[in-house]
C-alpha cells in the first residue's frame, strides 16, 4: 500500500542533533553529473538499425535515431502526466519501446523491440549520457561506514542495472548497503513507495533517516511523504538555483531542512551530527 502524504514540517538547520541511522541518495544530480553523448547515441542508433536489419525488418540509422528521439521526448510527456497522482508509476522496457519508440512501426519491427526491450533499456542507459561523480560523495559514504550510517540509493531511472553499473566504475558499491530504482520497483518519486522501499530494507525508521536530492517536487516530496523528517537539497542537479532558492519557502512537503552547494556539505552536516551525537547532554 501507498504511504499516505504526510504533513512535516522541515525543521531549522541548526537541528543536527544526531547522525541518522541512514542516509538515502538520489542518483543523478546528487551522486553524479551527466552531460549528453551524442557520439555515444549515434553509436547506439547504428547498432540497433544493423540488429533490425539482421531481423528482417530494416531501417535506416537515421530513421531510429529520430525513433529513440522522439521515444524520448515522449516518455517526457509520458512521466509530466502521471506525476501528480498517489501512484506515480515507472515505465517497463516493453511500453517505453513497443509504445513510445516504435508506435508506428510495423509488427515486426514491434516484436522485435518487445523481445530486446530488456537489453535496449541496458544499451540506452549506457548511451544517451556520460556521468562523473559528484566531488565529496565518495568521503560522505566512506563517514557513513565508519560510523555505522546505513546507506541506500533512490534513484527514478529507466535501468537500475545501468546506474549499479556507474557506481561499480566510481568504486563506492561497497559502501551503499541497499539500491532501489524505480524502473524495479515500479514506481517513480515523488511517489513514496521507493523511498519506504528502501528504509524497510535497510530495517531502519524513515523518521531516523536523512534523505539527500537535488529536486525539491520530486525528492523532498517522495521523502517526505515517506515520513522522513530531515532532507537535504543539493545544488548543481536538475533544479536550477532559482528552484533551489525557492524551495525552503515552497509547498510544505517540498522544503528542504538543508540546502548545500555541493555534495562536500553533506560531510560536513555529518561531521557537525556526530559532534553533536559526542558531546555530552
Amino acid at each position: 500500500p501507498v504511504a499516505a502524504p504526510v504533513a512535516v514540517e522541515p525543521q531549522p538547520p541548526a537541528a543536527v542533533r544526531r547522525l541518522p541511522a541512514a542516509l538515502l541518495l538520489d542518483h543523478g544530480g546528487v551522486i553524479a553529473r551527466s552531460t549528453r553523448t551524442p557520439d555515444a547515441r549515434r553509436a547506439f542508433a547504428t547498432r540497433l538499425a544493423e540488429q533490425l536489419t539482421r531481423a528482417g525488418a530494416a531501417f535506416t540509422v537515421d530513421e531510429v535515431a529520430a525513433a529513440i528521439e522522439a521515444g524520448r521526448e515522449r516518455y517526457g510527456r509520458w512521466k509530466a502526466e502521471r506525476s501528480d497522482g498517489a501512484v506515480v508509476p515507472e515505465i517497463t522496457p516493453r511500453e517505453f519501446w513497443c509504445d513510445l519508440v516504435g508506435p508506428d512501426w510495423s509488427p515486426h519491427a514491434r516484436a522485435f523491440l518487445l523481445a530486446e526491450s530488456a537489453r535496449l533499456t541496458l544499451e540506452y542507459a549506457r548511451s544517451k549520457s556520460h556521468a562523473t561523480m559528484r566531488p565529496g560523495v565518495a568521503e560522505a559514504l566512506a563517514f557513513c561506514a565508519e560510523h555505522g550510517v546505513r546507506v541506500a540509493v533512490v534513484s527514478n531511472t529507466v535501468c537500475g542495472r545501468a546506474v549499479r553499473e556507474e557506481l561499480d566504475r566510481y568504486g563506492i558499491t561497497h559502501l551503499v548497503g541497499a539500491h532501489v530504482y524505480s524502473d524495479e520497483i515500479g514506481r517513480r518519486k515523488p511517489d513514496p513507495a521507493t523511498v519506504t522501499a528502501a528504509v524497510t530494507a535497510l530495517g531502519v525508521a524513515a523518521a531516523d533517516c536523512w534523505f539527500v536530492g537535488d529536486k525539491p517536487w520530486r525528492d523532498m516530496a517522495a521523502a517526505r511523504r515517506a515520513g522522513v523528517v530531515t532532507t537535504v537539497l543539493v545544488r548543481g542537479g536538475s533544479a536550477s538555483d532559482a528552484a533551489v532558492d525557492a524551495a525552503p519557502t515552497g509547498p510544505a512537503d517540498e522544503r528542504p531542512t538543508h540546502v548545500i552547494d555541493e555534495m562536500t556539505g553533506l560531510l560536513g552536516l555529518l561531521a557537525q551530527a556526530r559532534a553533536a551525537d559526542s558531546t555530552p547532554a
